[in-house]
């Protein structure tokens, strides 16, 4: 409508020019009984004009629809492959997320498990300590017992030969 309008505002203006023209020229055109005639025509000159832009505004504007309609699918198309390539991306992160998970999991309980196995380690060294260390205390004092009584049995066995001072005088006396 606006174009309509738009249109016949210059068919009027240039009506209006061109019979300005017509009068500065001299030339002699093809007159016309009145201006509301000579508008008329140029008004009929001016409709297929406008008919022909509106024909092919339509025509630009469906073309355009169509290039949207495309654009529009294509872009959907794009859409939903990246979609579907993001899902598989996501997917397969998620899958190796889980493993890296899984295997921060069991290093954790391997380390857990190491720590008390070297726990275990170290009480079963020191109860192995202790045992050597009680071993190493009756053995010497086993030693120390059996010194002693072999120093018992070497001092009875000299004090028979070589009668200490007291004993000796005793024993002597019993003997005679």
């Amino acid at each position: 409508m606006e174009i309509r309008k738009f249109a016949l505002t210059l068919a009027v203006l240039a009506g209006l020019c061109s019979l300005n023209t017509q009068a500065q020229t001299g030339k002699k055109v093809t007159s016309h009984k009145t201006i509301g005639q000579r508008i008329d025509t140029l008004a009929k000159k001016v409709g297929s004009v406008v008919k022909k832009a509106e024909k092919t505004g339509k025509e630009k504007l469906n073309a355009d629809e169509k290039k949207l309609d495309a654009d529009a699918k294509k872009v959907g198309s794009e859409v939903k492959h990246a979609e579907k390539i993001g899902k598989e991306k996501v997917c397969s992160d998620a899958k190796k997320i889980n493993c890296k998970v899984k295997h921060a999991e069991k290093a954790d309980k391997a380390k857990a498990k190491l720590k008390s196995d070297v726990k275990k380690i170290k009480r079963g060294v020191a109860k192995t300590e202790k045992k050597i260390k009680r071993t190493y205390l009756k053995d010497k004092a086993k030693i120390k017992a059996w010194e002693k009584a072999r120093k018992a049995k070497k001092s009875n066995r000299t004090s028979d030969v070589f009668p200490s001072s007291a004993d000796s005088l005793f024993l002597y006396q019993r003997r005679l």
